[in-house]
């Protein structure tokens, strides 16, 4: 109380209280200000680095899409590393996406690598990218959105799979004896084959038909012709039609497989094949099949069917052969009118018609062996899109 007085009774002592509480205030204010910088700061970097994540991400994403559009020759034309420019335009200077590097790991997948920089905060992320489809094993049918055996005469599943992404299966006849061999809303989504008309301008062809119908890469279909009604080796040969006659196929101077690609297919007569042990039949069908040809002893022959496309096989089909045949068209019909035709592997359609009352329309299901399996399942996986599997915050330390 006595330094009070004492002040009290000096000139000067309000403007020295008043200069105290400023210094007090301006010190209180500075120390606000300091935590609120340094937490504008921290967030502004906290932004820019999850920014720098996204963008980093979508780096990645463009680049799968890009080896989808592309294919995998992209993969090797690219060299390994494709800078940013190639594929997204930036929208500012000081955000970007640093690069982008591809590595192989030797087993039909990708690791995509990219980095972004936002505001001098950097992230780098890691995008394991891979084709996959599902398991043929144990299918029998695979019809995506109408499965109908109404019609059937005979369906001899073994321990096949009947399978449907629609919510119903039609089976009056009730051929499918056990509830664990039939699935309904499966679910599944199995690659197209596409095969459009304008493929030249609008690029949609799947690779193996279009090596087949255009193999010098210049747009213009090459249309081969067969040859004293034999065929030995692949091309593209248009329209198939056969009502009479042999039509063989000679594998003699082939060391695994034909492969050919067809408008049209129809077959009404006999068919006979030359040194075919261990080799395989590729036909891939544009518009449309007829299958009527008696008592053939099969090699292993597929069928692979494009988008909105129909086979048919008629009444006296008689096929019984142990191998059978595979048919592949996840956007196509199938109608099953033949005597008896063993499938080897699967019937992987979009929908599926027993036609067959009176044609008696059997169905045999024989399984793929392993060698088969793998065989087929890689034909497919090709016809597959890339997807990301697996992504990971990735570090070059």
């Amino acid at each position: 109380m006595k330094i009070y007085a004492y002040f009290k009774k000096k000139d000067g002592f309000t403007l020295f209280y008043s200069l105290l509480m400023i210094i007090i205030v301006l010190i209180f204010i500075s120390v606000l200000v300091n935590i609120a910088a340094n937490e504008y700061s921290q967030a502004e970097k906290n932004k820019n680095s999850t920014k720098a994540y996204f963008l980093a991400r979508s780096g990645a994403e463009v680049m799968a899409g890009y080896i989808n559009q592309y294919g995998d020759t992209a993969i090797t034309e690219m060299n390994s590393y494709i800078s940013n420019e190639d594929i997204m335009e930036l929208k500012e200077d000081d955000e970007k996406i640093s690069d982008i590097k591809i590595i192989d790991n030797l087993d039909d997948s990708y690791d995509i690598i990219s980095t972004a920089e936002v505001k001098g905060e950097v992230k780098s992320i890691k995008a394991l990218i891979a084709k996959t489809i599902p398991s043929l094993e144990g299918v029998a049918i695979f019809a995506k959105s109408n499965l109908d055996f109404s019609k059937l005469d005979e369906l001899d599943l073994a321990s096949g799979t009947v399978l449907t992404n629609g919510s119903t299966i039609n089976d009056p006849e009730g051929f499918i004896k056990n509830d664990d061999q039939k699935v309904t809303n499966a679910g599944l989504d199995f690659p197209s084959i596409e095969w459009d008309d304008n493929w030249q301008t609008n690029g949609k062809i799947d690779s193996e038909i279009k090596t087949l119908i255009d193999p010098d890469s210049d747009g213009i279909e090459d249309e081969k012709a067969i040859v004293d009604d034999r065929i030995s080796s692949s091309g593209y040969y248009k329209e198939i039609k056969y009502n009479n006659g042999n039509l063989e196929i000679d594998f003699s101077s082939v060391t695994d497989e034909i492969n050919i690609a067809v408008d049209n297919f129809t077959l009404k007569s006999d068919m006979s094949f030359t040194d075919a042990e261990n080799k395989f039949l590729n036909i891939y069908v544009k518009d449309s099949i007829v299958f009527q040809t008696p008592n053939v002893d099969l090699p292993n022959i597929n069928f692979f069917l494009a988008e909105g496309s129909t086979m048919t096989l008629i009444a006296n089909s008689n096929i019984p052969d142990d191998e059978g045949i595979f048919v592949y068209g996840p956007d196509s019909n199938f109608i099953m009118q033949s005597n008896q035709t063993t499938f080897g592997g699967a019937v992987v359609v979009d929908s599926f018609e027993g036609q067959g009352k009176l044609a008696m329309g059997n169905f045999i299901y024989e399984a793929f062996d392993e060698d088969e399996l793998t065989y087929i399942e890689n034909i497919i996986k090709l016809k597959a899109k890339y997807n990301i599997i697996n992504w990971d915050r990735y570090s070059a330390e």
